[in-house]
C-alpha cells in the first residue's frame, strides 16, 4: 500500500494520518467482501422463493 510510508516515517502528521487511512481501507475491504454479501443474500433470500412458487403456479 502507497501509505505504509507515511506510517513508518515516523511523522508526527503524516504518522496517524497514514494508520488511519491503512485502517480504514483494511476494514472497509473486509466489510464489502464478507458482510455485504451475506447482507445481501439475506434481504433477497425470499423473493428468490416467492418467484420460484410462483413460475411453478403458473405452469399448473
Amino acid at each position: 500500500m502507497g501509505v505504509i510510508p507515511m506510517i513508518l516515517g515516523g511523522s508526527s502528521l503524516w504518522m496517524p494520518m497514514g494508520a488511519v487511512i491503512c485502517y480504514g481501507t483494511l476494514i472497509m475491504m473486509v466489510f464489502l467482501l464478507t458482510v455485504l454479501p451475506i447482507a445481501y443474500w439475506q434481504c433477497f433470500q425470499g423473493s428468490t422463493e416467492r418467484r420460484l412458487a410462483s413460475e411453478s403456479i403458473e405452469k399448473l
